[in-house]
């Protein structure tokens, strides 16, 4: 067995472990995770990692962007809440991960995100509405949506890394 391959095998799970952890704080994990596999196939010659996995794997991610995103749109948009509100969700929701991942790793994330999600979209649009009733239903609905986007995005960045690991050679 070549001792370079296993050791640049092993530091591409690591990565992949990092974009999937990087996805349930809300940053860019996947992304994260297809550069890693384009820069594995790039380095083995796209022998293993080939232009028709690394397409496919570029359609999940962009499917798992796009429906993290139009989730949570979604999810405030059915209480027709504001832009503004909806901004405020997303913002509450990465920063709300980045604050319970301080306090406990991974379970803190996701908790995080989901508190900062309705936190951040019911104090807009109670701002914005002076309307405690409506804040809470769409701060409900937002939280909901946020949590089928991640947990859906998350999915697709664990079922990229398994693809991908799955195609490495271990054997030189």
């Amino acid at each position: 067995m070549d001792i370079s391959l296993f050791a640049v095998n092993i530091f591409l799970i690591i990565i992949l472990f990092a974009g999937v952890s990087l996805t349930m704080v809300g940053l860019p994990g996947n992304l994260l995770v297809l550069l890693a596999a384009l820069g594995y196939g790039y380095w083995e010659g796209f022998v293993h990692l080939n232009t028709k996995l690394l397409w496919i794997l570029f359609g999940v991610f962009l499917i798992g962007e796009t429906v993290e995103f139009i989730a949570g749109a979604l999810g405030a948009k059915s209480k027709k809440a504001s832009g503004w509100t909806i901004t405020a969700a997303l913002c509450g929701a990465v920063a709300g991960s980045i604050v319970g991942t301080s306090f406990l790793p991974l379970v803190g994330s996701f908790l995080g995100a989901m508190l900062g999600a309705f936190a951040a979209s019911y104090a807009v649009e109670y701002f914005l509405t002076r309307d405690a009733a409506k804040a809470i239903s769409v701060a409900r609905s937002v939280m909901c949506g946020q949590i089928i986007g991640m947990v859906v995005k998350f999915s697709l960045g664990i079922g990229m890394s398994v693809a991908i690991i799955a195609k490495l050679p271990w054997l030189g």
